[in-house]
Protein backbone atom coordinates (compact mmCIF):
# COMPACT_ATOMS: atom_id res chain seq x y z
CA UNK A 1 0.00 0.00 0.00
CA UNK A 2 2.71 2.84 1.09
CA UNK A 3 4.38 2.13 -2.78
CA UNK A 4 1.31 2.48 -4.64
CA UNK A 5 0.72 5.86 -2.88
CA UNK A 6 4.40 6.58 -2.73
CA UNK A 7 4.00 6.17 -6.95
CA UNK A 8 0.47 7.79 -7.19
CA UNK A 9 2.70 11.00 -5.28
CA UNK A 10 2.21 13.51 -8.52
CA UNK A 11 -1.39 12.74 -8.25
CA UNK A 12 -1.97 13.39 -4.34
CA UNK A 13 0.01 16.06 -4.55
CA UNK A 14 -2.19 17.48 -7.28
CA UNK A 15 -4.93 17.21 -4.57
CA UNK A 16 -2.69 18.96 -1.76
CA UNK A 17 -2.21 21.94 -4.22
CA UNK A 18 -5.71 22.33 -4.72
CA UNK A 19 -7.28 21.11 -1.31
CA UNK A 20 -4.33 22.62 0.89
CA UNK A 21 -5.41 26.08 2.84
CA UNK A 22 -8.84 27.31 3.95
CA UNK A 23 -11.78 26.90 2.22
CA UNK A 24 -12.12 30.19 0.43
CA UNK A 25 -8.90 29.41 -1.24
CA UNK A 26 -9.76 26.02 -2.18
CA UNK A 27 -12.99 27.52 -4.20
CA UNK A 28 -10.99 29.85 -6.16
CA UNK A 29 -8.26 27.35 -7.09
CA UNK A 30 -10.65 24.63 -7.71
CA UNK A 31 -12.98 27.68 -9.77
CA UNK A 32 -9.62 29.31 -11.70
CA UNK A 33 -9.13 25.31 -12.81
CA UNK A 34 -12.82 24.62 -14.14
CA UNK A 35 -12.89 27.71 -15.96
CA UNK A 36 -9.64 27.20 -17.50
CA UNK A 37 -10.86 23.39 -18.13
CA UNK A 38 -13.94 24.15 -19.55
CA UNK A 39 -12.79 26.41 -22.77
CA UNK A 40 -12.86 23.61 -25.01
CA UNK A 41 -12.81 25.84 -28.41
CA UNK A 42 -8.56 25.63 -27.76
CA UNK A 43 -5.88 23.53 -25.86
CA UNK A 44 -3.93 26.90 -25.19
CA UNK A 45 -4.63 29.71 -23.49
CA UNK A 46 -2.71 33.26 -23.43
CA UNK A 47 -2.37 35.24 -20.05
CA UNK A 48 -4.61 37.82 -22.03
CA UNK A 49 -7.53 35.10 -22.87
CA UNK A 50 -7.06 34.04 -18.82
CA UNK A 51 -7.07 37.87 -17.31
CA UNK A 52 -10.40 38.15 -19.80
CA UNK A 53 -12.11 35.06 -18.59
CA UNK A 54 -11.03 36.20 -14.69
CA UNK A 55 -11.56 39.66 -14.42
CA UNK A 56 -13.72 38.88 -11.38
CA UNK A 57 -10.65 37.68 -9.88
CA UNK A 58 -8.30 40.19 -8.10
CA UNK A 59 -4.78 39.96 -10.04
CA UNK A 60 -2.57 39.33 -7.42
CA UNK A 61 -5.08 36.92 -6.22
CA UNK A 62 -4.99 35.59 -9.57
CA UNK A 63 -1.15 35.08 -10.24
CA UNK A 64 -0.84 33.48 -7.23
CA UNK A 65 -3.61 30.82 -8.03
CA UNK A 66 -1.80 30.16 -11.43
CA UNK A 67 1.59 29.90 -9.76
CA UNK A 68 0.74 27.59 -7.52
CA UNK A 69 -1.41 25.41 -10.25
CA UNK A 70 2.02 25.63 -13.00
CA UNK A 71 3.85 24.57 -9.49
CA UNK A 72 2.28 21.61 -9.21
CA UNK A 73 1.88 20.60 -12.70
CA UNK A 74 -1.90 21.14 -12.83
CA UNK A 75 -1.24 23.78 -16.17
CA UNK A 76 1.76 24.06 -17.93
CA UNK A 77 3.44 27.27 -18.70
CA UNK A 78 4.94 27.28 -22.65
CA UNK A 79 7.60 30.40 -22.62
CA UNK A 80 7.95 29.42 -26.51
CA UNK A 81 4.36 30.18 -27.48
CA UNK A 82 3.42 32.10 -24.34
CA UNK A 83 0.39 29.90 -23.72
CA UNK A 84 -1.01 28.04 -20.50
CA UNK A 85 -2.04 24.16 -21.23
CA UNK A 86 -3.98 22.19 -18.71
CA UNK A 87 -2.38 19.26 -18.05
CA UNK A 88 -3.87 15.81 -18.00
CA UNK A 89 -3.22 15.50 -14.50
CA UNK A 90 -5.55 18.19 -14.20
CA UNK A 91 -8.49 17.36 -15.77
CA UNK A 92 -8.11 13.44 -14.17
CA UNK A 93 -8.53 15.43 -10.81
CA UNK A 94 -11.37 17.38 -11.99
CA UNK A 95 -13.14 14.76 -13.27
CA UNK A 96 -12.98 13.26 -9.64
CA UNK A 97 -14.26 16.10 -8.37
CA UNK A 98 -17.01 16.18 -10.43
CA UNK A 99 -18.01 12.33 -9.78
CA UNK A 100 -17.39 12.71 -5.79
CA UNK A 101 -19.85 15.99 -6.05
CA UNK A 102 -22.31 13.90 -7.75
CA UNK A 103 -22.18 11.31 -4.91
CA UNK A 104 -22.09 13.84 -2.58
CA UNK A 105 -26.34 13.97 -3.00
CA UNK A 106 -26.70 11.38 -0.10
CA UNK A 107 -28.81 9.37 -2.75
CA UNK A 108 -27.80 5.68 -1.88
CA UNK A 109 -28.48 4.40 -5.53
CA UNK A 110 -25.97 7.05 -6.84
CA UNK A 111 -23.30 5.77 -4.23
CA UNK A 112 -23.66 2.41 -5.01
CA UNK A 113 -23.93 3.11 -9.14
CA UNK A 114 -20.73 5.08 -8.17
CA UNK A 115 -19.03 1.96 -6.78
CA UNK A 116 -20.48 -0.36 -9.63
CA UNK A 117 -19.34 2.14 -12.15
CA UNK A 118 -15.56 2.00 -11.09
CA UNK A 119 -15.35 -1.71 -10.86
CA UNK A 120 -17.21 -1.87 -14.23
CA UNK A 121 -15.11 1.07 -15.92
CA UNK A 122 -11.43 -0.71 -14.70
CA UNK A 123 -12.63 -3.79 -15.98
CA UNK A 124 -13.40 -2.72 -19.21
CA UNK A 125 -9.70 -1.34 -19.02
CA UNK A 126 -7.77 -3.83 -17.89
CA UNK A 127 -8.47 -5.07 -14.42
CA UNK A 128 -10.86 -4.38 -11.03
CA UNK A 129 -8.57 -3.56 -8.03
CA UNK A 130 -8.81 -5.63 -4.95
CA UNK A 131 -9.24 -2.28 -3.26
CA UNK A 132 -12.30 -1.14 -5.99
CA UNK A 133 -13.87 -4.75 -4.34
CA UNK A 134 -13.34 -4.37 -0.77
CA UNK A 135 -15.13 -0.79 -1.28
CA UNK A 136 -17.91 -2.60 -3.03
CA UNK A 137 -17.97 -5.00 -0.66
CA UNK A 138 -17.92 -2.61 2.49
CA UNK A 139 -20.81 -0.90 1.41
CA UNK A 140 -23.09 -4.43 0.32
CA UNK A 141 -22.05 -5.43 4.29
CA UNK A 142 -23.31 -1.59 5.56
CA UNK A 143 -26.79 -2.56 3.57
CA UNK A 144 -26.81 -6.26 4.96
CA UNK A 145 -26.22 -4.70 8.58
CA UNK A 146 -28.55 -2.13 7.84
CA UNK A 147 -31.12 -4.36 7.04
CA UNK A 148 -30.13 -7.22 9.82
CA UNK A 149 -30.59 -4.38 12.36
CA UNK A 150 -34.06 -3.34 10.91
CA UNK A 151 -35.55 -6.84 11.30
CA UNK A 152 -34.19 -6.74 14.64
CA UNK A 153 -36.03 -3.44 15.87
CA UNK A 154 -38.88 -4.79 14.58
CA UNK A 155 -39.74 -1.83 13.17
CA UNK A 156 -42.08 -2.44 9.61
CA UNK A 157 -40.85 1.66 8.44
CA UNK A 158 -36.95 0.22 9.42
CA UNK A 159 -37.70 -2.76 7.20
CA UNK A 160 -39.45 -1.50 4.23
CA UNK A 161 -36.70 1.33 3.71
CA UNK A 162 -33.69 -1.40 4.70
CA UNK A 163 -35.33 -4.08 2.00
CA UNK A 164 -35.65 -1.27 -0.71
CA UNK A 165 -31.94 -0.11 -0.61
CA UNK A 166 -30.68 -3.66 -0.75
CA UNK A 167 -33.13 -5.03 -3.30
CA UNK A 168 -31.61 -1.27 -5.26
CA UNK A 169 -28.22 -2.73 -4.20
CA UNK A 170 -28.82 -6.30 -5.88
CA UNK A 171 -30.73 -4.24 -8.97
CA UNK A 172 -27.08 -1.85 -9.79
CA UNK A 173 -24.95 -5.59 -8.73
CA UNK A 174 -27.31 -7.27 -11.48
CA UNK A 175 -27.06 -4.46 -14.03
CA UNK A 176 -22.80 -4.31 -13.18
CA UNK A 177 -22.64 -8.07 -13.51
Amino acid sequence: QVFRLKRAQPLLQAFTALFHGGFDSVLVRLRVLRELEADTQSSALTRADINTKLAYLDADSLETVLARLRSHQLLNWDAGQGVYRITPTARNVLSAIDNLLALSQGDDEAEMGFLLAQVAGSQAVGGVTVEQLQHLLGRLVDLTEEFRDAIASGSEFRLRSAQAKWNMACDWVEKGS
